[in-house]
């Protein structure tokens, strides 16, 4: 079995994503939307919360999985966040 590399997510890996959350089987267990284009994801992680986090799993420096972490910013939920998790589907 291959070494599982964990990071933080780059540009670079915009259209991996893409093509993780292209999968049917993937996205029919998230709150995504199905069938995003690549600009979408490019737009989508520049406009994150640089306190969050957005991490891929690598497996022979292709990209396999993503998780997002977001923080609430609101004063009573401030000691909250949420996170999104996805593996593609090979």
């Amino acid at each position: 079995m291959s070494p599982i590399t964990i990071r933080r997510v780059s540009e670079s890996d915009i259209d991996e994503l893409a093509d993780i959350y292209a999968c049917e089987d993937v996205v029919a267990n998230t709150a995504q939307i199905p069938y995003r284009s690549p600009a979408f994801w490019a737009d989508f992680y520049k406009t994150r919360d640089p306190q969050g986090a957005e991490l891929v799993a690598l497996v022979e420096n292709r990209v396999v999985g993503h998780l997002g972490l977001i923080l609430n910013h609101t004063p009573r939920r401030k000691h909250t966040g949420s996170f999104g998790i996805c593996v593609h589907r090979d």
